[in-house]
């Protein structure tokens, strides 16, 4: 049976692109680009011109010289040579060379210095692979990848290992990325988490992972999914505004009335919660903004009042005039009614909160276990500052169309905000304060990699690429091919390739836009091909023979076969007017043999923001610490000279009343074991006005007057008594005058050199102190933010503190401060008990310390 005719060619009948193209250099720059400079060539030639000397005696020394001088020539040449983009730095660091300033000690001549028009030093950074035809590295330098990178590349094209390596080499220049993949492979995860363990930087490691595995995520999980993030935490109310209307879509009709007004309605409403946020009145997230669109929230913060609890809050002269102007234009409101308003108004008013039900119940609802919070993991603005690595899974599988471009308005809006955070906004100051400040004034860019970008391309992302490079941005975008970056807008995706300065082209199976991109960034060019062939017949053959003619024609500089013929890894990357055809460097962590076998994400404790106030009272450096500490005694010698005064009135009254003789000797009180009865006597003990209360108390317990233990303690019950009254109402109001002074004093105490000279007054003013604050608590049965202080900050110290100045062996100290700091964990977990009845069994405080010292 006879086989059927092709019209079609098969490979032998097609004559290949460089047998037609015609080599027309001069000879001898032949012999110099293709044989002397380059290194296997000229290696192989100065061999040959060896053995020809040895085997030539006669011409050995003319062959030698020759040689000599060849090798010379060759090495002078070598001096300027060039790698295709950029030299890197060297490691070869010659101070004298670079006057101390610490560049490299390479010259690159292809870095030219504007103002001299010189070669100036290599600054290569990051690598981007080798050249194919002899294997010449691929550098740039930070100027270079701010100009920022686009890559096409079909599937099984090598893309993601190219993207990967990139942010490898973001590690290895210390710095961050922030990689958004649209397929939502877990695979990738899995890499770059090895490569932030490799490379000790785990930590620094953080996702946002938006797929669910098609199931739905209510209470607690068994692993932990994400990490979560609020992208209303920060951040001027009108981007906020923007990123929710950005969600909305298009109403079309006359629906753009109704969208109108829910915009105004939303404006005036972030203005207001910004409002509240920065004054830390209100965490701010979605589920917040869903709560405040009713209207009874809307009335009661234009009435000056937390809708929540009801306390006054004072709003912007700009935030009450939105929340105003806004209740104005609803139809039917008085002001008089407050939210109890007409059914139109109402009516009105879900209308346009209907508008933003299903953005909020995304994000809230079925998102909720990555937005629903109000402090969330994930900080753009501290992954930029900080140069951390953020990972964002975009399952385009799991999500339909609209909600995966709503997931990703999300993503690049935030994005768009967090660029304008570190833009700056301040005008007027030095040079370090307007410009040298901005957290991205590195050495090395902010790489951002928007892989599968066509999957979540959205409209206005065009003016990232055009500002970032002033930022200290590198972004990096990634397509199978150009359609998919036209989705959203034509226009961006044309301003996105023409911003993108390093383009690189990998294994390509699109034919029309995508190869109409690639063809007009290559360029044309003249070449010199045969002019044609001519038949030469000798016997029974007849072969074609090239006519020596050759004609000069304008050809692209790039091929579609040459594009689809690219094996995984390899690609033409355009940079200025150069093609480089290139095998793209692979950084070995895709490999699964490099993978780890356990992976865990970050999990973080969520800690509220403190106060604009709080933040004062918590200053800790040494001139606070100091204003607080001299305000504290001069406060303490205040209430201690009151106490004395009332201690001594109130004693010279009884004994006034009971014997006249008792003013002219001071009397003892027996001790006693009733509570009742010590406060009753503590209250008729003689005036002691040779020294303090808390002095004398010191004295007599860890004195040589231990006899008289009791009778100091009826007298501290009575200063206790004189000072805060018989009421525990006036606890708390009297420990802020008292008990805070003490434990400045303590504070204040710890920091002195403990040295013989002032040893004794410093333990016993920090052992009374403890002794004084814990028989108030005793008496009183309430425990202080004070107390609490003390037992965690202070109560050691104190301790090892007065064994050292009672003389105790050093090496019994840390076991004696063990078992009194036991002894008053013990009481002050009963002093917090509710009734007097549970804590009738405790031991005094007084006593442990005076059964421990006394005898010394």
């Amino acid at each position: 049976m006879a086989q059927p005719q092709q019209a079609g060619l098969e490979p032998e009948n097609e004559v290949k692109a460089h047998h037609r193209r015609r080599d027309t250099r001069p000879q001898l720059q032949r012999i110099k680009e293709d044989i002397l400079f380059k290194p296997e060539a000229a290696s192989i030639l100065m061999f040959v011109i060896g053995a020809a000397a040895m085997i030539s005696p006669t011409w050995h020394e003319y062959i030698v010289a020759f040689g000599i001088l060849l090798f010379l020539y060759i090495r002078s040449s070598f001096k300027h040579y060039s790698l295709p983009f950029r030299m890197p730095m060297s490691t070869d660091y010659d101070a004298a060379a670079n006057d101390g300033k610490g560049r490299s000690g390479i010259i690159d001549p292809e870095e030219i210095n504007p103002a001299t028009d010189k070669p100036t030093w290599a600054k290569g950074i990051s690598h981007f692979g080798n050249r194919k035809k002899d294997d010449a590295e691929l550098w740039f330098n930070n100027d270079d990848l701010r100009t920022h990178i686009l890559i096409f590349g079909s599937t099984g094209s090598g893309k993601t290992v190219t993207l990967v390596s990139m942010a490898y080499n973001a590690l290895m220049q210390g710095s961050g990325f922030i990689f958004v993949d649209g397929k939502g492979d877990a695979s990738l995860f899995a890499t770059i988490f090895s490569m932030s363990r490799a490379m000790g930087r785990e930590d620094d490691f953080l996702i946002i992972n938006f797929g669910t595995g098609s199931r739905d995520i209510e209470g607690p999980q068994l692993s932990k999914l994400s990490n979560t993030i609020n992208p209303f935490a920060f951040g001027a109310s009108d981007a906020l505004t923007q990123l929710l209307v950005g969600l909305m879509g298009d109403s079309g009709g006359s629906g753009d009335m109704w969208k109108g007004r829910a915009i105004s309605l939303l404006t005036g409403l972030m203005i207001a919660l910004v409002s509240l946020r920065d004054a830390g009145r209100i965490l701010l997230d979605v589920e917040v903004i869903r709560d405040f669109m009713q209207l009874k929230y809307i009335v009661a913060l234009s009435n000056g009042k937390n809708p929540i609890d009801g306390t006054p809050i004072k709003l912007s002269d700009r935030a009450q005039a939105a929340i105003k102007a806004y209740l104005s234009s609803l139809p039917g409101f008085v002001e008089k009614k407050g939210a109890d308003q007409s059914a139109t108004t109402l009516e009105q008013h879900g209308y346009l909160q209907m508008q933003f039900t299903r953005v909020l119940g995304s994000l809230s609802d079925t998102l909720g276990h990555i937005f629903k919070t109000n402090l969330g993991e994930v900080d753009l603005y501290d992954v930029v500052v900080n140069r951390r690595i953020l990972v964002v899974l975009l399952p385009a599988l799991e999500k339909s169309q609209d909600e995966l471009a709503n997931l990703g308005k999300v993503v690049i809006m935030s994005l768009k905000n967090m660029m304008a955070a570190t833009l700056g906004a301040q005008m007027e100051g030095s040079k370090m304060e307007v410009l040298d400040n901005r957290p991205t004034n590195a050495p090395s860019p902010f790489v951002t990699i928007l892989d599968e970008y066509g999957a979540y391309a959205v409209p206005g992302v065009a003016v990232m690429p055009a500002q970032a490079r002033s930022l200290g941005f590198s972004m990096v975008f990634a397509s199978q091919d150009m359609p998919g970056f036209e989705k959203a807008s034509k226009e961006d995706a044309a301003s996105i390739a023409a911003n993108c300065n390093i383009k690189i082209f990998m294994k390509l199976e699109d034919a029309e836009r995508t190869y109409e991109i690639f063809e007009k960034s290559v360029g044309m060019a003249d070449v010199m091909v045969m002019g044609g062939m001519q038949a030469s017949t000798n016997g029974m053959s007849t072969n074609y023979m090239d006519n020596m003619n050759a004609t000069m024609e304008q050809r692209s500089r790039g091929s579609l076969q040459d594009l689809k013929e690219q094996k995984p890894g390899e690609a033409h990357i355009l940079f200025k007017s150069r093609i480089i055809r290139a095998r793209m460097f692979s950084c070995g962590m895709v490999d699964e043999r490099n993978l780890l076998t356990k992976y865990r994400l970050n999990h973080f404790i969520k800690v509220k923001p403190p106060a604009y106030g709080e933040m004062a009272e918590w200053d800790l450096s040494p001139e606070a610490l100091k204003k607080k500490t001299d305000v504290a005694k001069a406060q303490a010698e205040k209430d201690v000279a009151a106490a004395k005064e009332a201690v001594v009135t109130a004693a010279t009254a009884d004994i006034t009343r009971t014997t006249p003789a008792a003013e002219s000797a001071p009397a003892v009180v027996q001790p006693t074991s009733n509570t009742a009865s010590v406060k009753a006597e503590s209250q008729a003990a003689p005036a002691v006005q040779e020294t303090g209360i808390r002095e004398r108390t010191a004295r007599t317990l860890f004195g040589k007057r231990s006899g008289q233990k009791k009778a100091a303690e009826q007298e501290f019950d009575g200063a206790v008594i004189s000072i805060f009254g018989r009421s525990n109402d006036s606890l708390d109001e009297a420990s802020k005058a008292v008990v805070a002074p003490w434990a400045a004093d303590i504070q204040a105490s710890m920091h002195e050199q403990l040295a013989p000279a002032n040893a004794y007054e410093t333990g016993w003013q920090t052992a009374t102190t403890l002794s004084d604050l814990y028989a108030m608590e005793e008496k009183y049965g309430k425990a202080t933010q004070t107390q609490i202080l003390i037992d965690q900050q202070h109560t050691h110290a104190a301790l090892v503190a007065m064994d050292r100045l009672l003389g105790v062996d050093a090496s019994k100290a840390q076991n004696d401060a063990t078992h009194v700091i036991n002894a008053i964990v013990a009481n002050a977990s009963y002093a917090c008990q509710p009734t007097p009845a549970k804590r009738s069994g405790k031991s005094s405080l007084v006593e442990t310390f005076s059964k421990k010292y006394a005898v010394r």
